[in-house]
């Protein structure tokens, strides 16, 4: 499937399997609270964990998180640099935001992907996605797209996935929790 497709699908509530980082995720509009449910339904995974949300700039953050200090802007932009691992921050959350993306803490989990095919999807897309481990709750990762369930459209991977999980920051504390 194209990227193009892919953001059509995406832009229809559905699930897309997609390359992130490290292994294959399932992807949804992390806007559309149906989606939300959908992908949580379908991996078989409790509301208490929070999803990851995938942004494309720096201006998405304002959907999921208060107006950041510079020195909080500053930190995001070294940990999100070029080169650097994939790494997810944990940030304040607006306090109207899907318990899916919060889980009730009060926080979201944000990543800027570095992968030019993902910010490709998110650029077709035109907004954030959400994304989650292409398995069910408990199973291994997939890291090849023939693993994939075929009931689902899956984004082709044209590089290598490393089968690592991202490193997570939590702003607030200063502290790396993974």
């Amino acid at each position: 499937m194209s990227i193009k497709a892919a953001a059509e699908r995406l832009q229809l509530g559905e699930i897309v399997a997609v390359p992130a980082e490290g292994v294959y995720g399932y992807s949804v509009d992390a806007l559309n609270p149906r989606a939300l449910e959908r992908v949580v339904t379908y991996k078989g995974r409790t509301e208490r964990k929070k999803l990851i949300i995938l942004i494309g700039d720096l201006a998405q953050l304002s959907f999921f998180c208060p107006p950041l200090s510079s020195r909080d802007r500053d930190k995001l932009l070294e940990l999100w640099a070029v080169g650097q691992p994939p790494t997810s921050v944990v940030l304040p959350a607006l306090p109207d935001l899907s318990d899916f993306l919060t889980a009730g803490t009060g926080t979201v989990t944000v990543r800027l992907p570095q992968p030019e095919d993902m910010l490709a999807l998110l650029a077709a897309f035109g907004g954030p996605l959400v994304s989650t481990s292409a398995n069910k709750s408990g199973e291994p990762p997939v890291y090849d797209m023939a693993d994939l369930p075929p009931d689902l459209y899956a984004l082709a991977c044209e590089r290598e996935l490393s089968g690592g999980v991202s490193r997570i920051y939590d702003m607030a504390s200063g502290q790396w929790l993974r």
